[in-house]
This record gives structure tokens, sequence and C-alpha cells, in this order.
């Protein structure tokens, strides 16, 4: 099997967690399984101001953006977020305390603020 490198650098509208943040190792895992196996495709919908391409990612039709949401791997990215659906995915994986969402509050920061830091 022949294996590819991203061509897609930014999932729109939503920001996991650094390799060195907490759940960072578990959000990266999570986007392997969720990917693995099944046939890719991005819709690009922007570059940013790096030129990075901004897109949607489909694993044989899942919107791996809206699953990454739902499974509490990842925040909404509210700065650039335009799917309505994102953050009632979120609202709704925050309240069951799902993925990073189950960590204490004080070691949830949103990656944004990470990088800040």
């Amino acid at each position: 099997m022949r294996q590819y490198r991203w061509i897609l650098n930014r999932l729109a509208g939503i920001d996991c967690p650094e390799r060195k943040q907490p759940w960072g190792n578990k959000a990266k895992q999570a986007i392997g399984e969720l990917l693995s196996g099944k046939l890719i495709t991005v819709e690009t919908l922007n570059k940013d101001r790096y030129g990075r391409t901004i897109g949607r990612v489909f694993a044989d039709k899942q919107n791996i953006n809206r699953a990454l949401v739902e499974q509490g791997h990842c925040w909404v990215y509210p700065k650039y977020a335009k799917d309505a659906e994102l953050f009632k995915l979120h609202d709704i994986a925050k309240a069951a305390k799902r993925g990073l969402w189950q960590l204490p509050e004080k070691e949830r920061m949103s990656p944004w603020e990470w990088r800040k830091k």
C-alpha cells in the first residue's frame, strides 16, 4: 500500500491539541483510526495566510472534521468555524465529557491559547 503525506494542512473550523499538549497524541491517534484503510477525499475551502490548504476531510463519506469534534478530540475554532453543526457537536461532547473533555479543567486549554504561550 502506498502512503501519501497530507495534502491538507488545516482542518476547517476545528483545532486539535498540539502534540505536547494534553490529549495531543490521542487526537493524532484518533485521526489515524478515522482515516485508516478508507477512501479519503478533501474538500478544499481556502488557503491561510501562510499558503496552507484549509478544508474538510471525508473518509468513506464520513465528515472527519465533525467526527473529531463529536468524539471530543478537538475544539471548534470559533474564529474560523462556519459549520453550525460543529458547535452543536462540541457542546454535546463537552456535556458528555467525551475525549479531552474528561481531562481536569486545568489541563484543558484550547490550542490557539496554548500556542500563544
